[in-house]
Parts: structure tokens; C-alpha cells; sequence
């Protein structure tokens, strides 16, 4: 008698949890202190400072792959949000040479991680800062130069999505999650990312360049919510806070676990995927594995007493592996042993 079985096992934490969440910019003093440094021709430079906040309601997030248990990240994205920054003025003169005054008003922009996730290293929190950037995109430098040498020259720069100032980190950027309470399912951390910038860029007025910099670091604060393992995350996701993985919630005859490691969500019927004899092999079994990709590594096992159970040959599974790994999808089919009767099931490798 050959007969498909579908069976869970108890589920073990995932190393890393994908998380994201909100941070807005720290007021911590020394930090989203913004050196800008014009520098005209002909005439000395000038440095004023521009204060960076966050806009209200419009927070960067950040996407995390957190190891709850050491409280570190190796990977780690920021998009969205915006900020802003205040006005400042810039003046300079020379006897004999000339002056300028510049006004840099209404100053917005963001901070973004162009090629997410970016690497961190999670025994340090470090991690290289030119993986992000900064950018300003919106606001204006209106001002006017005049020197005897090259005359009256307006300044009127604005910096626009498609006009923007924008440049990569600098040196080496940290990220530290500090633990700050836990229960039987989740961790909170506090979340604290710092990111140096030193951007320059040269623009030409009237063919005359004005160079442009800024110096500072970025300071970015929140707090994060992390479920203890994979597998908690789906059942809050799904409105079962902390069910057992051996428990069937919507009755569809496959286990949490299971269903979870399959990649079904906790309301859709997971019985299509349950192992059933095959129609593409005489004798043997099939797993028909979900479009859009199991959420966990899969053990295909057998026995013939329904006492003890062995992992499946690798040489009977059609991908030629067991487990299964995470992200497969069609159908996995299983040849057939041989036996007079066997039984197949599957477990959660983790």
C-alpha cells in the first residue's frame, strides 16, 4: 500500500528576520550637522552649517535582516522618507578683488541605499557608507559674485529630482541594535545608523565654476519590533500570534509549520501540496510546490511502519536534493523505492 503522508515538525529559529521600520533623523547634538562649503571664483571660500530633520510623517525606512538572538544585522537597506534642512547664508569679500553673498534656502532631500541590501559586518555593526547616499533634491542657491576680474555674476542653482546634489557616503558608516524588551515571540531593539558624508560637486555659472560641499554625518534613530523565528512572523502576519507549529489553524489538514514552510499564507488551502502518488511517475510520488516559492528548506522523508523515518535518497527526487530548498517551486516528483509499501511526509528541515 502506497500512501502520502503530511507531517510537522516543531520549528527552530531562523537565524536572520527580514524587518522594516521607520527612522527619522537624531537631534543628538554633533550629528545631521551639515558643513556647506561654497567656494566662488576668485574669492575666498565660506562654510555655514544646515540643521537636518526629518519631515514629519514621512520617516526612512529601513529594511533589516536581524539575528534576534545576537541582536546584530549582516544586511541592510534605507529608501523613502525626506528631510530638510535650514536656510543659510554665505558671504565673502576682498579688498581690491570683490564680494558675493549667496542664500541657500529650502534645502529637502534623502538618504537611500541605491543597491540594496547593502553588507554589514555583524561581529562590528560596520559597514562601508559609500553603499548609500545622500541626496538634495529640492532648493535653491540665488546669490550674485562680483569681482573685477571676471565681473557681476548671478547665482541662481536650484536642485530638483533631476537637478539634484547628490553623492555616496563616506568612509566607513555603523549600525547598533540595542535590545530594549522581550516576550515569548518578539524582541525590541533600539535601532541607531550612522552615515558620514563629503559630497562636492562644481557647477558653472556665466562660465565661471562654483564649487560646492558638504560635510557631515548622518544619524538616523528608531526602534524595531523582530519576531523570535521565521515562523512567528507568519503566524503574526497572519492574526495567530505564537500558534504551534504542529496545530492546524484553518482546518485545511496541513500544519502550521508546514503550510508556512511551503510558502502558503495561514487562510489559503495548502492540501494541493501535500504528497500524493504521481501522474508523471508510475509508482512513485509528487509534491506540487506553490507559484510563488517555498518559504523554507523541506525534508522529503519515508517509512514503511509510520514507526521511524528516513530522509529520501537524493537520486529519487527529481531536483536531485532534500531538503528542498527554500524558493523552489512546480513539481517536485519522488521515483519509486521499490518497497511493497511506503509512506512519505514531509518535515521542516529547520
Amino acid at each position: 500500500m502506497r500512501a502520502p503522508l503530511l507531517l510537522a515538525l516543531t520549528t527552530c529559529p531562523l537565524v536572520a528576520i527580514p524587518v522594516t521600520t521607520p527612522l527619522t533623523l537624531s537631534e543628538e547634538s554633533g550629528f545631521n550637522e551639515l558643513a556647506l562649503t561654497i567656494n566662488p571664483p576668485v574669492l575666498p571660500a565660506d562654510t555655514a552649517t544646515s540643521t537636518l530633520t526629518s519631515v514629519p510623517g514621512q520617516p526612512i525606512m529601513a529594511t533589516l535582516d536581524v539575528d534576534p538572538a545576537a541582536g546584530t544585522t549582516q544586511e541592510f537597506s534605507l529608501t523613502g522618507g525626506r528631510i530638510e534642512g535650514t536656510d543659510t547664508t554665505f558671504s565673502g569679500r576682498t579688498i581690491f578683488v570683490g564680494s558675493y553673498t549667496v542664500n541657500l534656502t529650502n534645502l529637502g532631500g534623502t538618504v537611500s541605499t541605491p543597491n540594496p541590501p547593502a553588507p554589514v559586518d555583524p561581529a562590528t555593526g560596520k559597514f562601508d557608507a559609500t553603499l548609500h547616499q545622500f541626496t538634495i533634491d529640492q532648493g535653491q542657491a540665488a546669490g550674485s559674485i562680483s569681482a573685477l576680474i571676471v565681473g557681476t555674476i548671478p547665482i541662481n542653482i536650484s536642485f530638483t529630482p533631476t537637478e539634484s546634489f547628490t553623492g555616496s557616503g563616506s568612509g566607513e558608516g555603523t549600525i547598533t541594535l540595542t535590545e530594549t524588551s522581550a516576550n515569548a515571540l518578539t524582541k525590541n531593539f533600539d535601532v541607531e545608523v550612522t552615515i558620514p558624508v563629503d559630497i562636492t560637486e562644481v557647477t558653472v555659472t556665466d562660465g565661471q565654476e562654483v564649487t560646492i560641499r558638504a560635510v557631515g554625518t548622518i544619524k538616523l534613530e528608531g526602534s524595531a519590533e523582530v519576531p523570535l523565528s521565521e515562523y512567528i512572523a507568519w503566524t503574526i502576519e497572519n492574526s495567530i500570534p505564537g500558534a504551534p507549529a504542529d496545530d492546524d489553524n484553518n482546518g485545511d489538514g496541513v500544519r502550521n509549520g508546514i503550510a508556512w514552510a511551503l510558502g502558503y499564507d495561514g487562510v489559503t488551502d495548502a492540501s494541493p501540496s501535500l504528497p500524493r502518488p504521481s501522474e508523471l511517475v508510475p509508482g512513485g510520488f509528487e509534491i506540487l510546490l506553490p507559484n510563488g516559492g517555498t518559504a523554507a528548506p523541506l525534508v522529503a522523508e519515508t517509512s514503511s511502519t509510520l514507526g521511524s523515518w528516513d530522509d529520501i535518497d537524493t537520486g529519487r527526487l527529481s531536483i536531485g536534493s532534500n531538503p528542498i530548498p527554500a524558493g523552489s517551486t512546480g513539481t517536485v516528483t519522488i521515483a519509486p523505492s521499490g518497497a511493497p509499501r511506503e509512506f512519505i511526509r514531509l518535515s521542516n528541515s529547520d
